[in-house]
């Protein structure tokens, strides 16, 4: 898309639009959001300090549509690495749809 990025996941879809590189800026800083990382170290990926605007907007939206893991949040923490990979289906898609998703997985399990 031109002046956006369009997002899909497991509970909602958005657009984000407003600039011709968003694109871009979602192509550096998603795969580190999928590793965990913090905005100083997305806008450092980026290359400029510029770029905090912007990445503060792709968080925010993110996180508005549920996209974002927060584990300040969860009640429960992430299960040992046995457990992890047992049920590694399972917890994914916890993950994509809960936002505290170990407490749901503890709760079934």
């Amino acid at each position: 898309m031109p002046d956006g990025v369009y997002f899909s996941g497991a509970r909602a879809q958005f657009t984000l639009r407003g600039w011709d590189r968003l694109f871009k800026v979602a192509d550096i800083c998603v795969p580190l959001l999928e590793d965990g990382t913090s905005e100083d170290e997305l806008v450092s990926a980026l290359g400029s300090e510029q770029a905090r605007p912007v990445v503060r907007r792709l968080v925010e939206g993110l996180r508005e549509h549920g996209m974002l893991l927060e584990p300040a949040r969860w009640t429960v923490p992430a299960p040992e690495d046995a457990l992890r990979t047992r049920y590694a289906g399972p917890l994914a898609h916890l993950e994509s749809v809960h936002p505290d998703p170990y407490a749901a997985f503890a709760r079934v399990r």
